[in-house]
């Protein structure tokens, strides 16, 4: 199927718009899930997963999430 686009025609792929909707539930699945679980496990918000999309900003929250205080953890006390 075309769509006339002023002088141009867009053309419009159903197995495309599948293939593209399929490739990001699966990345939901495999990827961002398990880390929003881990996340909470640790005490963080799950929301910090949406960093991944954020360029650099999953490095930076990598390194925040590797060496920074955990507030699921707490000190044991002597």
């Amino acid at each position: 199927m075309s769509i006339p686009f002023s002088e141009y025609e867009i053309q419009f792929n159903p197995f495309a718009v599948f293939a593209i909707v399929t490739a990001m539930t699966l990345f939901f699945f495999i990827y961002l899930f398990p880390m929003v679980k881990i996340l909470h496990r640790t005490g963080y918000n799950g929301w910090w997963v949406l960093l991944v999309f954020v360029p650099a900003g999953n490095a930076i929250a990598l390194w925040c999430f590797a060496f920074g205080r955990w507030p699921a953890v707490q000190p044991t006390e002597k």
